[in-house]
């Protein structure tokens, strides 16, 4: 409620996922009554982390990681992986390192796209050029927001799980691979 526009934002999701002919919530306290307590949870960390991603570049890997977070919590959570809002959370910021390389110079970014284009895999070419991947950006970004480690390690590890032992970064990988995201390697 202190912040208005997160307050609005949050206003108008409610009012559309209740839609149809129910009369138009006004209050937070209402929205967050008629959407239950865990659904409101999710929704506001979900809107908490969208401007990450504002950057009409990254509307397609916003478009993966609310796949990732729903396919996360489909399977991993009543396997007793992850709880459900772990698996938004994780979904959601998997690839968060990958907005920090939107920033790279301009020489970078053309040579990152040119290896692309030439078949490498974007982590190789990640490694390649920073010396490091976008697991490892997101992880150091997370950590430095107070994470927890299990969740920061998955992140880490997302692309190569077989180098960790943390069964979210298995997870995390499973999940990108069962949705043919053309990100790595079986």
């Amino acid at each position: 409620a202190r912040d208005p526009d997160l307050a609005a934002r949050f206003l108008r999701a409610a009012n559309a996922i209740i839609g149809g002919n129910r009369r138009e919530i006004g209050s937070l306290r209402r929205a967050i009554t008629q959407l239950g307590t865990g659904t409101s949870r999710k929704l506001l960390l979900a809107l908490s982390i969208r401007p990450i991603f504002a950057d009409a570049q990254m509307e397609q890997m916003w478009g993966h990681s609310l796949q990732m977070a729903a396919h996360l919590g489909a399977w991993a959570g009543p396997k007793g992986l992850v709880s459900d809002e772990e698996a938004l959370l994780l979904g959601l910021v998997h690839d968060v390192g990958s907005v920090a390389l939107q920033g790279l110079p301009e020489d970078k970014t053309w040579t990152f796209r040119r290896l692309c284009d030439g078949g490498w895999a974007p982590q190789c070419a990640e490694l390649l050029l920073l010396g490091s991947d976008h697991g490892d950006l997101g992880a150091s970004l997370l950590a430095s927001w107070g994470l927890s480690t299990h969740l920061t390690d998955a992140v880490e590890a997302h692309h190569r799980p077989a180098d960790s032992d943390s069964l979210l970064a298995s997870a995390l990988y499973a999940s990108g691979y069962w949705l043919e995201q053309d990100e790595d390697l079986p």
